[in-house]
């Protein structure tokens, strides 16, 4: 079995994955410093699920090539416009002497954001590899039948699209959008170090929630308060301490794309900040927001569309300072913001374009929100989750930085506290993300403690109405808060012992309390989220899934079943992870696996057919060569059919070719 160890270097291919393509495209961008290292992940995911599909619909085989190619032409293609405008002079080109002066000092200017991203990073991947297990272990819940076996089937297929990853599971009829980025980018880490397909998902895993998730939240604290500065490395710390994200989304579930697609949310949100100019003076230039704007949204809805609706709905205040500042303009601004400054009369061309700016940003928000909503609304009944708690519970969790009733975050809810009251205090520009974190309170006040309802339903049921994937959201922006809580924290422990003590006593108490800060947010919230996924993933003799002996069975079939096998299994009951873990086709990829006609009698009749039957004819045509028997014990504990694949001792056309335990692999020989 691999070792953590043995596992790094698949963590470092799927690290470069989810940087190199972006950093690229931020490089060509114009973007330079940090800021092109905290972007890249969300354009990374855009040109490499775009690639997918582009490469599908072209007939390459998915590889490395599509990325790359890519990523190449678009860079080029921004470097292109880049160079164009400049030539114009609709942008200044820097100074030789800007030029050389950022080269000599970007290092030590960015070493903070460096050295907190690296901080975090180890605390992240440490928690995440403890609540994990092993390398090779799996999450034993519904969706990781889906997940894991889709990998397994890009690499048979060589097709990574979004548009037809469904086909997995259609039967051969037309496939249904699904998000595919993770997949892809799982597909492309195997691909590269012929990993297993668990453990190239585990690698992924902790490259986005120990990598991709940390710059993206200090992109989006970026646009509220300057990062160069030390005490941002205790700030990105303090980032491991959530009891939800990155934890919930890969326990429960296991719904990897929503914990792709949210990990991106907070670079995609400070993108659209830095584009309308509602952030802090020392961020990029919108044109290069403006160039990286398409890929950051692609890679935010091709993860998950539900990510690209948290996006538009924390980016809500961010639309009314758009239409705010146009209706401003439109009736005449002043020219400073002091009260005794003059009335500006703008033109009637301006005039125009202010109002038809301010018109345009809001039919769109108004008329496009519901049309994207209705797009990607999930066909299933919108009160099949139900709140779990009262309304004021729900305001409780929302104001203490937790959620679905995990443990406390006492220390995070303080800082966060600090930062909100720092951006109210010294940034009025960016007084709108409070505005974003009302948004997330209240989605999470109506999807965990309102009774089910029309309003309910309309404004939550994009996210299943599911309670924990709007508690993984809080974290989206409370964490921005805690940055720069952490951030007004150092500067007060500055203030006051600079001048008592001097400089090399300030630092040194200030380092010791924000180490303290950073322990005490590894207590019991973050240990029960870990806990919690370590049940989930282990293999126990007695699991409801998969148990020890039946995965035993699942990784001895290789040596047991010839080539061009095809078992027919019960997904409920964790055979079609046969797939991923031994690359042998079942005949159910997924729960929601839809079956032809054929298949509908094998798996309602095989258990009593005898020769020269219907039965056996469907399993001709259907060519089903074994049956995975691992009994009636499902993961929801229900009946979900499947009776012609369970206690078949006594068929006439099966014959006993393995067991380990109770786990049993039969063969079709009498048909």
């Amino acid at each position: 079995m691999t070792s953590w160890m043995g596992l790094l270097p698949t963590v470092v291919v799927a690290t470069a994955i989810l940087i190199l393509p972006g950093l690229a495209m931020t490089r060509a961008a114009g973007v330079r410093g940090h800021w092109s290292l905290v972007w890249a992940p969300a354009a990374s995911v855009g040109l490499v699920a775009t690639s997918a599909v582009i490469a599908s619909v072209a007939g390459i085989p998915w590889g490395v090539l599509p990325p790359v190619g890519l990523t190449v032409l678009v860079a080029g293609a921004v470097l292109g416009i880049r160079v164009l405008l400049r030539s114009r002079g609709l942008i200044a080109a820097p100074s030789p002497s800007a030029t050389v002066t950022s080269w000599r000092g970007s290092l030590r200017r960015d070493a903070p954001v460096l050295a907190g991203v690296l901080l975090a990073a180890l605390l992240l991947s440490w928690r995440l590899a403890e609540g994990i297990g092993s390398p090779e272990a799996f999450s034993q819940t519904y969706d990781n039948n889906f997940h894991l076996n889709a990998v397994q089937w890009i690499a048979d297929t060589g097709d990574a699209s979004s548009l037809t990853i469904g086909t997995m599971t259609s039967a051969g009829g037309p496939a249904s959008f699904y998000p595919a980025a993770w997949h892809g980018v799982v597909s492309l880490t195997q691909s590269i170090t012929s990993a297993s397909v668990p453990a190239s998902a585990n690698a992924v895993t902790i490259a986005i929630g120990a990598v991709a998730w940390p710059l993206g939240l200090l992109a989006l604290a970026g646009v509220l308060v300057e990062i160069r500065r030390w005490a941002v490395v205790a700030a990105a710390a303090c980032l491991a301490g959530f009891a939800t994200f990155p934890y919930l989304l890969v326990d429960f579930g296991v719904l990897y794309p929503n914990f792709l697609g949210y990990a991106l949310v907070p670079a995609t949100l400070s993108v659209a900040a830095v584009l309308v100019r509602a952030a802090v003076p020392q961020v990029p230039a919108a044109g290069s927001a403006a160039l990286l704007l398409v890929p950051v949204a692609l890679g935010a809805g091709l993860a998950h569309p539900s990510a690209a609706m948290m996006v538009a709905a924390l980016a809500i205040p961010l639309i009314v300072v758009v239409v705010v500042r146009c209706v401003s303009a439109g009736l005449g601004g002043r020219a400073r913001s002091g009260s005794d400054s003059p009335r500006i009369s703008p033109t009637p061309v301006r005039r125009i374009a202010a109002w038809g700016t301010a018109v345009g940003v809001t039919a769109i928000a108004v008329v496009g929100y519901p049309i994207l909503w209705q797009a990607i609304n999930p066909g299933f009944d919108p009160r099949f989750w139900k709140p779990y708690q009262t309304a004021a519970q729900a305001i409780g969790e929302a104001v203490m930085a937790t959620g679905m009733q995990r443990p406390v975050a006492v220390v995070l809810a303080v800082l966060a506290v600090a930062g909100a009251a720092v951006i109210v205090r010294r940034r009025a520009v960016t007084v709108w993300f409070l505005g974003s974190v009302a948004v997330v309170g209240l989605l999470w006040i109506i999807v965990s403690g309102m009774q089910p309802n029309w309003l309910r339903d309309t404004i939550t049921s994009v996210w299943y109405n599911d309670s924990n994937r709007i508690a993984s959201a809080l974290p989206l922006v409370t964490g921005a808060l805690v940055v720069a809580g952490v951030l007004w924290l150092a500067d007060v422990l500055r203030s006051l012992t600079l001048d008592r003590w001097g400089v090399v006593v300030s630092y040194a108490v200030s380092a010791v309390v924000l180490g303290l800060v950073v322990a005490g947010t590894q207590g019991s919230a973050v240990g029960v989220a870990v806990a919690s996924m370590r049940e989930r993933y282990a293999v126990q003799p007695d699991s409801v899934f998969v148990t020890s002996d039946e995965l035993a069975l699942i990784e001895e079939l290789p040596e047991v079943v010839p080539d061009g096998s095809r078992i027919a299994v019960n997904p409920f009951t964790g055979g079609s992870l046969a797939y991923a873990i031994s690359d042998v086709p079942t005949t159910a990829p997924h729960t929601m696996t839809t079956f032809t006609q054929d298949m509908r009698l094998i798996n309602d009749g095989l258990q009593t057919a005898e020769p020269g039957s219907e039965v056996c004819a469907a399993v001709e045509r259907e060519g089903v060569t074994h049956v995975l028997d691992f009994g009636r014990v499902e993961i929801h504990g229900g009946d979900n059919g499947f009776h012609g694949l369970t206690d078949v001792s006594d068929s006439d056309v099966l014959t006993l070719v393995d067991q380990v335990g109770d786990a049993k692999l039969w063969g079709v020989t009498g048909c």
